[in-house]
């Protein structure tokens, strides 16, 4: 590979009159730098069948941006450093109050169609492929989405945050999940976990409904639910009320009440 341009050691090249962009091999700290942003790097990917805004600039099945990193040591100690293959920050001072985010990622279908015409839409796929039981004596061993609350400064007030995973609509949107949580893979466990949580006083560990079931079987025969008309709590089968009990704890059944058998 033929090199076109050198600049030497901890000098940038500017892309600007100004001299304020500029991308260049920092010794200090080992790493290229490009400094004052935004920056952008588009792609665009398509077909001759549709028309598009942008020359084609790029194959069908390209990846936009990769960040890549390929640990490869020997050694046979732990490795204290962490190696990350992207990291997003944002920082805030002063006083003015502001919307801040550390990282935003939209997937937008402009077509108006549904999936089984235009196919598959991802905002974001967290993949780990691994082997071997994940029997590390430590609390984070191999989490696919691990999240970290902390303060910035531990000898600062309390640190509160509203929510940990948030789904919301934006006004004026007309938008249905059908399953804001889905599991489909085998789990050895639990679930939810709670059991090493510390939860406030009051504070509760599922929030339901009203007249919302849950099923208790897996083709959602067996349910409970709160029916706030009757203000009564109630089982049932197969979308037929067997048992109530209310706030005053009086119980109703539809069958029979038979005691000292197994059950």
């Amino acid at each position: 590979m033929t090199t076109a341009l050198t600049v030497g050691d901890n000098n940038v090249v500017a892309f600007d009159t100004a001299g304020k962009h500029t991308i260049g091999w920092n010794t200090t700290t080992g790493r290229v730098e490009l400094n004052a942003g935004p920056f952008t790097v588009g792609s665009v990917v398509y077909g001759t069948d549709t028309a598009s805004p942008l020359p084609p600039v790029a194959t069908p099945g390209d990846w936009n941006f990769l960040s890549r990193v390929v640990y490869s040591d020997g050694g046979t100690t732990p490795d204290p450093g962490g190696n990350l293959a992207s990291y997003h920050q944002i920082y805030k001072y002063g006083t003015r109050w502001a919307e801040l985010w550390g990282a935003v990622i939209e997937a937008r279908d402009l077509t108006g169609n549904p999936s089984s015409q235009t196919g598959v839409l991802q905002t974001l796929e967290l993949d780990m492929f691994v082997n071997g039981a994940d029997d590390l004596s430590s609390q984070i061993g191999r989490t696919v989405l691990p999240m970290v609350f902390g303060q910035h400064n531990t000898g600062g007030a309390q640190a509160q945050i509203s929510d940990g995973i948030s789904m919301n609509v934006p006004p004026g949107h007309n938008v249905t999940v059908v399953n804001p949580i889905r599991v489909s893979v085998p789990f050895s466990a639990c679930g939810l976990d709670f059991h090493s949580s510390t939860p406030a006083p009051g504070a509760k560990i599922l929030w339901g409904y009203d007249n919302t079931p849950i099923a208790l079987d897996t083709a959602g025969n067996a349910t409970v639910r709160w029916d706030a008309n009757t203000q009564r709590f109630k089982v049932a089968w197969a979308g037929h009320d067997i048992f109530s009990i209310d706030t005053s704890g009086n119980l109703r059944i539809t069958g029979h009440l038979t005691q000292g058998t197994a059950v």
